[in-house]
């Protein structure tokens, strides 16, 4: 019998040497996995031992792997039978744990919760299990494991454990290849944490330990197929910026940018690492990119394009891609960025399987900035339900959570004041409780949180200026309460924070605590802080303070201001921003004029508004140096018309005098787009006249409106039981500096652009017929038709050209106004832009018979950002344009009767004023009957015209304002 258990013993031990022969040729894929399992099937079915036994399962299990999905199911039952086989503590515990935990992370591209759940159990046994302590190559891979699952279901018990494992390790003689795997397991661990429950001591931890990795690694080791030293820049620089996102810390960003640049030259062709290194130079919020980073953000991007073909880094380049396009349209660029922002965010999203859900909310911030541009309706929707299914789907304890509060908060608080059926209470009821909520997730003694809520402040009280609605203001009040009430405590905030809690006390509670603490603290602040935006701030909310109870420090506060003008324009980087800068001075001029009207000072209230005016098309964005000129030979009063939000008033100027006067209650309700103004307009706009002059106007009339008036059509403007062009001749301009006195008479040279046919569909059919007649009356000058209207030949000829007339079509960029233009041959263009390159100092008469070749943009509406100031700008001496679409009949019409009336040796304003007058009162055979006296009609459609205006006696078809107001004279 002895003898027969000897035999029987060694067979099995032979088998067993057998089995694990074949299931090492069975990794190599020499042996058949099916052999292999039928194999080791039978060993286990054999072994008495537990642990060999186990051996045998786990064997048989791994060749069952290599069989399908229904052997993988079975698999995974034969390992949790092999580890009830072995004690907790037993030696090789730790490893079966962890294969047991691979099978279920590793064998199905998207394991279920349960399986993610049953493998990190395995990998907290394994945690617990004594190999962790001895064995260096599984203890790795269990810390790379439990990585991969404790995220997933955001599980961080074993959190403790496992840093105590991996202190050990560190200990320990590492390959630089094992501290990369350990290291990024622990850095992976902690900011998922940071990540999931907003933990701030898990994201010190990640910071330190990728910090410290930097230090142990050279840039000759790789892992994964990234350099090691690149890959740990990489990640340390990312945890910086999350640090510099959530606190402010200055020194985070700087630190970060300069690791991903780093680590772009150590890993040239990673495109992931470019990708970091585009976000980082794109700055924040808090802190905007220079302009040197920002231009090498679209270098690195592009070159992140070229180098990745991974679906998923491309759509992280979109992402950051749509970012760039958002932020270089407020610093300056076209509109359609803002298009190409919303296509590059769209783009990224369909990968938010790679992405994340965090995606959503730059669709939002994509949607809403356009829609703050174009004010389209699906904009705001699309933008709150993207922002709505990213709060829905993200983490209500992730780090990120705060900023997107803030991000849906804006947009409930924008669509409850614009709701066109009115104030929509209970988007501002979610727009307040999203605010609190995001502020309560920021450290009460964050810098972030008291900027983010200072600022938040300013818009809300900006939004109740506008809008007047009590539900803005009480938002305000709810913000405020979450920052320092007294002038002592709010002295602590940072600049701009301070003067906005200032300006909050002082202009919006019913009894301010301690007024004379908030002005004092706004003056001191201005005071010292000369060249600094905040600093321009605090003076301009110390002016604002101060209206209607002290004008002497009125004024006081804008010279205090004007005093920083020329720093602010020199930090501005970009035409908008410059334009920005002199838009709001020339508003609080207006406030600081109604100041020095208060005290009796009309001439230096009209010379600061002369000086103030933001004439943007000024050469360097600044206002314009006089150009001299005898104004009383040619004019007999200016009339400065001035709206502001405290109210409106007149200024007037003759040669011997200047006075002014208060407007009380009058509501201005301006078009929102070209046209007609309302009743109500009209009447207020007479009220001013009035004001100025009672019921003597003078016969020459220069008008210098203020902000939106500059697109105000005067001539219509009713005094007594006419409107204004029957008293006087109206000129009009931004500033008195651009006055260079008239030319009376038909100058002896014109050059002639014609472009009728330019638009497919849009045809001019009485563009001929005007240029024409205009060439009849002077026979010098060049023909620019057709063909020859090009940008090129226009440009070449207005350098040298008396005079110009362009029969064409006008497009207003209203978001972009240096790119509204004149359209030439085959859609070539004259922009706002093109001009001020131009000198056009030779022409006395630009003549525009173009659509809105007189209206400003709307981005800038305290400008005269029109083609017609563009060529005053330019150096000309008095241009005509139109406030609105004027149909194509009437503008020929008062072209050529405009051009007649300068023939016979009136001024230009009189010329404009008596083809109006005609345009509007002769009846149409009166006009026709002057038409046949000039000229046979020339082309059918001035033959169809005179037929009609025949067919009619006595009718007067254009005494409509529409017709005839649309022209205005400037200079």
């Amino acid at each position: 019998m002895d003898y027969l258990k000897s035999e029987a013993l060694e067979s099995f031990e032979a088998l067993f040497e057998r089995g694990t022969r074949m299931f090492r040729a069975m990794a190599v894929g020499v042996a058949n996995p099916t052999e292999v399992a039928k194999l080791w099937r039978r060993i286990a079915d054999l072994e008495n031992d537990p642990v060999r036994r186990a051996e045998a399962l786990i064997n048989l299990a791994s060749a069952l792997d290599c069989l399908g999905d229904d052997e993988r199911i079975q698999a995974i039952a034969i390992t949790e039978r092999a580890l009830k086989l072995i004690e907790p503590k037993h030696a090789q515990a730790a490893g079966i744990n962890l294969m047991a935990a691979q099978r279920l992370l590793e064998n199905v591209d998207h394991p279920a919760p349960a399986e993610i759940r049953q493998a990190l159990d395995y990998l907290h046994a394994a945690l617990a299990a004594p190999t962790t302590a001895t064995s260096r190559e599984v203890t790795i891979a269990i810390l790379v494991r439990y990585a991969t699952a404790a995220p997933r279901m955001a599980d961080f018990s074993r959190l403790d454990k496992a840093r105590r494992i991996f202190d050990r390790l560190r200990k320990r003689d590492m390959s630089k290849d094992e501290i990369g795997q350990a290291f990024n397991a622990m850095v992976s661990l902690y900011e998922a944490r940071w990540k999931v429950e907003a933990h701030r001591p898990s994201l010190g931890q990640a910071i330190s330990l990728s910090g410290a990795c930097l230090t142990l690694l050279g840039p000759d080791q790789c892992y994964g197929g990234v350099p090691l030293l690149a890959a740990f820049q990489q990640r340390h620089g990312v945890l910086l910026m999350d640090r510099y996102e959530h606190t402010g810390v200055r020194s985070d960003f700087d630190m970060a940018v300069g690791l991903l640049r780093e680590a772009s030259k150590n890993s040239h062709s990673h495109a992931t690492i470019l990708n970091s290194l585009a976000n980082f130079l794109l700055g924040s919020d808090a802190r905007p990119p220079t302009d040197l980073d920002f231009n090498e953000a679209r270098r690195v991007l592009d070159e992140g394009f070229v180098a990745t073909v991974s679906p998923k880094t491309h759509a992280y380049l979109r992402w950051t891609e749509a970012n760039w396009f958002l932020q270089a349209y407020w610093r300056g660029g076209p509109v359609g960025y803002l298009d190409r922002a919303v296509e590059a965010v769209e783009a990224a999203a369909v990968q938010r399987i790679y992405l994340g859900d965090t995606i959503l909310f730059t669709v939002a911030h994509a949607y809403y900035d356009r829609y703050r541009v174009g004010r389209d309706a699906d904009d705001i929707e699309r933008a709150i339900d993207a922002a709505q299914l990213g709060l829905d789907l993200c983490s209500v304890t992730g780090a990120d959570r705060w900023r997107q509060e803030l991000t849906a908060a804006s947009m409930y608080q924008e669509r409850a004041i614009t709701n066109r059926f009115g104030f929509d209470t209970d988007d501002a009821d979610r727009a307040s409780e999203l605010l609190r909520s995001a502020f309560a997730r920021l450290p009460r003694d964050s810098e972030m949180r008291a900027q983010i809520a200072a600022n938040t402040l300013a818009s809300l009280m900006e939004r109740y200026i506008e809008k007047g609605d009590d539900r803005s203001l009480k938002a305000a009040a709810e913000v405020a309460r979450m920052l320092p009430d007294t002038p002592q405590a709010a002295r602590s905030l940072p600049g701009i924070a301070a003067v906005n809690v200032a300006t909050f006390h002082l202009h919006f509670m019913k009894s301010a605590t301690d007024r004379n603490g908030w002005i004092g603290l706004l003056r001191d602040f201005a005071m010292k802080n000369t060249a600094t935006e905040p600093g321009w701030l605090a003076a301009a909310n110390l002016m604002h303070s101060n209206v209607g109870k002290d004008w002497a420090a009125v004024v006081e506060a804008f010279h205090l201001m004007a005093k920083q003008r020329s720093s602010r324009l020199a930090a501005a980087r970009t035409p908008r921003e410059r334009a920005m800068v002199l838009r709001r001075e020339q508003s609080n001029a207006c406030i600081a004029g109604l100041a020095y009207l208060h005290l009796g000072a009309f001439s230096e209230a009209a010379q600061l508004i002369d000086e103030s005016q933001a004439v943007l098309l000024a050469s360097g964005g600044g206002a314009i140096s006089p150009r001299g000129g005898d104004h009383w030979s040619s004019i007999d009063a200016i009339f400065y018309p001035v709206i502001t939000r405290y109210g409106a008033y007149v200024l007037t100027a003759n040669e011997s005098h200047s006075r002014g006067a208060v407007v009380r209650d009058i509501e201005f309700p301006l078009p929102t787009e070209p046209a007609v103004p309302d009743h109500a307009a009209m009447v207020a706009a007479s009220s001013l006249v009035e004001a100025a002059f009672g019921n003597s106007v003078p016969g020459r009339l220069l008008i210098i409106p203020c902000g939106a008036l500059g697109s105000f059509p005067w001539a219509a403007v009713p005094v007594g039981t006419g409107t204004l062009i029957d008293h006087a001749q109206i000129s009009v301009l931004p500033s008195r500096n651009l006055w260079q006195g008239q030319e009376a008479g038909l100058p002896p040279d014109i050059a002639l652009v014609e472009a009728a046919h330019a638009i497919q569909g849009a045809s001019l059919r009485h563009a001929e017929a005007e240029i024409r007649e205009i060439r009849n009356l002077v026979s010098f000058g060049v023909d620019l038709w057709g063909t020859n209207a090009t940008r090129s030949h226009v440009g070449e000829a207005l350098k040298a050209a008396r005079s110009v007339h362009f029969a064409c079509h006008g497009i207003t960029e209203f978001g972009d106004p240096t790119q509204t233009h004149l359209v030439l041959h085959k859609g070539e263009s004259l922009t706002v832009g093109d001009l001020l390159d131009l000198d056009c100092s030779s022409l006395s008469l630009a003549c525009l018979s173009a659509c809105r070749s007189a209206v400003h943009g709307s981005v800038f509406p305290d400008e005269f950002a029109s083609l017609a100031v563009a060529f005053l700008v330019a150096g000309a001496r008095a241009a005509l344009g139109t406030l609105w679409n004027v149909s194509d009949v009437a503008a020929s019409l008062f072209s050529r009767r405009f051009f007649h009336t300068l023939a016979k040796g009136e001024s230009i304003p009189g010329a404009a004023r008596s083809a109006q007058i005609w345009l509007r009162e002769s009846s149409d055979d009166d006009k026709v009957r002057w038409l046949d006296s000039l000229n046979p009609a020339c082309n059918d459609a001035e033959r169809q015209l005179r037929a009609q205006l025949r067919s009619h006696p006595g009718r007067t078809s254009f005494k409509d304002p529409k017709y005839w107001a649309a022209f205005a004279c400037y200079g």
